[in-house]
């Protein structure tokens, strides 16, 4: 077993932390569609709920963005959206993520952002002498609400509890690329040798104060290497939490996670499982009395396992579609549906969603249309990406808000190996500016009915 690197575990009150931090610049909006859409009664736009970040983060120095989010009960009356940045001037540089807790969708204009993970300057690395930077990216996790109760109807004994999941990959103190990352990129192995793993953050929500508890980098889960994160919300089941991991021998494992009167900590693994070794970012959902997993592939295909059990999986069915983040999201009607795009290259606009029916994806929907732009040849290249949906009560009702990344492929640092894609689409001159319609956006699926919500509240 691999050594855990454990950062000091304290119990910090931090909703107050950037008190001195003016609130986000962006007050979001709501549109809606005008009836039925596809198998939906409606889709709301509410539009960009965050930009660019109203004060420089800490351990940053160019302009950084809003760009992926996920909502998280923490009880009756209250969520917390837990937003990623990024930072222009590196690859991928995801630089930590902030917290806001909110009772209503407008909070956001004037909530304080609550720092949850936060990239490490002059890092050292273990597989190099160089100091290095710690970059920070995702916040996944799970959280059982406040006065949530089990199924018997018994108060559920980590009520108030939950963790956050971040990826941590080691940059080269210049920022540009990972550290080892390859001069080329021979389509597998570009990646093997980055120094990468996870940090998990605890958290504690009692009515009033968001407190982190504990914080841990995590090199391996109950002895197996390299972890990296989910890419759908955790899913509580008989009191646990589970989520499918990726490891460093290419399979995933779903993991499951129980509270000790502490903290939530790995308690039980399922048998490893994937069709091939180029896949990643798995999605966990269940959907009546099987859980379902969805994996990208470089193929390009997608597939999808079934479990009865949560634990251990077995392939069902794939699907072609082009090499984009597929993200499994499940409705309040208990429907699944796919968000993603189709390209063509490197586009990924339209964010489309496909509805699971039975065993095979239906005819797509679209929920985001960036300028009508529909190839990559145009002064705009679109990214619409990366919609991870959550079922929420929010202001006395279940919403099912689904949150997404909007950006352009011409703002974005390439991968130092990217030489071809940086003279194709930024001919040799770097970066543009990030537009001002770049940011993180959220839109709303209204369904005809509540089926099966996710929690269960005291007195209900």
């Amino acid at each position: 077993m691999r050594t855990i690197l454990i950062a000091a575990i304290a119990s910090l009150t931090v909703v107050n932390a950037l008190r001195a931090q003016s609130p986000p610049a962006t007050q979001p909006t709501s549109q809606a569609a005008s009836g039925p859409v596809g198998p939906f009664k409606n889709i709301i736009h509410h539009g960009k709920i965050l930009g660019r970040t109203a004060r420089q983060p800490e351990a940053t120095r160019f302009t950084v963005v809003y760009n992926m989010g996920m909502l998280f009960q923490l009880d009756k009356t209250h969520c917390l959206l837990a937003a990623g940045l990024e930072e222009q001037g590196g690859a991928d540089l995801c630089v930590g993520t902030q917290g806001f807790v909110v009772q209503k969708l407008s909070d956001l204009a004037s909530a304080q952002p609550i720092p949850l993970l936060t990239p490490e300057e002059n890092y050292q690395p273990q597989t190099s002498s160089e100091k290095g930077y710690l970059m920070k990216g995702g916040a996944i996790g799970g959280f059982v609400p406040l006065d949530a109760v089990m199924a018997d109807g018994k108060p559920h004994p980590a009520a108030g509890t939950g963790m956050i999941i971040g990826v941590c990959v080691a940059y080269t103190a210049d920022r540009l690329n990972p550290i080892h990352a390859a001069p080329q990129w021979d389509g597998n192995t570009y990646w093997s040798d980055w120094e990468m793993f996870i940090e998990i953050v605890q958290l504690r929500w009692d009515g009033q104060t968001l407190s982190v508890t504990g914080r841990e980098q995590v090199r391996d889960i109950l002895g197996v290497e390299g972890p990296s994160t989910p890419f759908s919300g955790f899913i509580l089941k008989d009191g646990g939490l589970i989520a499918p991991f990726g490891f460093k021998d290419s399979k995933f494992r779903v993991v499951r996670f129980d509270w000790d009167g502490k903290a939530w900590t790995p308690s039980a693994m399922g048998k490893p499982f994937a069709a091939t070794a180029r896949e990643s970012e798995p999605c966990l959902q269940r959907q009546g009395d099987r859980y379902l997993v969805s994996t990208r592939g470089e193929d390009p295909k997608g597939r999808m396992y079934v479990s009865s059990d949560g634990m251990n999986f077995e392939p069902l069915f794939d699907w072609k579609n082009h090499y984009v983040p597929r993200i499994l999201n499940k409705g309040l009607d208990g429907s699944l549906y796919l968000a993603t795009n189709t390209g063509p290259g490197f586009l990924r606009n339209p964010l489309l969603v496909f509805p699971l029916e039975g065993d095979h994806f239906g005819q797509p929907v679209i929920v985001h249309d960036q300028d009508g732009v529909r190839d990559d040849k145009s002064d705009k290249i679109p990214f619409v990406d990366h919609a991870m949906a959550s079922n929420v009560f929010l202001e006395g009702r279940w919403r099912h808000l689904l949150f997404y990344r909007v950006c352009d492929l011409k703002e974005r640092t390439f991968y130092g190996f990217q030489k071809d894609l940086i003279q194709k689409f930024q001919g040799g001159k770097g970066p543009i500016p990030m537009r001002p319609t770049s940011g993180l956006y959220c839109a709303e699926i209204e369904y005809d009915k509540v089926v099966d919500p996710p929690f269960r509240f005291a007195g209900e």
